[in-house]
């Protein structure tokens, strides 16, 4: 119960800190900020690319939902809904093979959509749990 309340207190925090880094729309040059090795960069980006509906943004936000840190994951499929319409059944809490399946289906709606080409060149390893 504590860990439950620690998590949600931590989450509407983190909320709170990327809310506050403006609303400028991402720049072609800033995808990197996906890939940097400070969470909270990329968690800006994140909240960025959701924000301003960033359809070229998709193909690094799935990505993001294979990396080992919860936060990160919640909030790419936060803006991936926000930007598509859909979760696909992705759940950030769930189980390390079921996120697997549903990035599967996020990888299926990329090729779909035409969009696997922009993926990043640099993936990470797929989350721990």
């Amino acid at each position: 119960m504590v860990a439950s309340y620690l998590r949600s207190a931590f989450f509407l925090c983190l909320c709170a800190a990327v809310g506050l880094t403006g609303c400028e729309p991402i720049q072609s040059d800033a995808y990197h900020d996906f890939e940097d090795d400070d969470p909270s960069a990329r968690l800006a980006a994140i909240t960025r690319a959701g924000r301003t509906r960033d359809e070229q943004a998709i193909p690094y936000l799935v990505d993001r939902l294979t990396v080992s840190e919860p936060e990160v994951r919640f909030f790419a499929i936060v803006a991936l809904r926000k930007i598509t319409g859909r979760t696909l059944g992705y759940r950030y809490y769930q189980p390390r093979h079921l996120r697997e399946e549903a990035v599967l289906e996020w990888r299926r709606w990329l090729k779909e959509h035409g969009k696997a080409s922009t993926q990043p060149k640099h993936t990470e390893q797929p989350a721990q749990s």
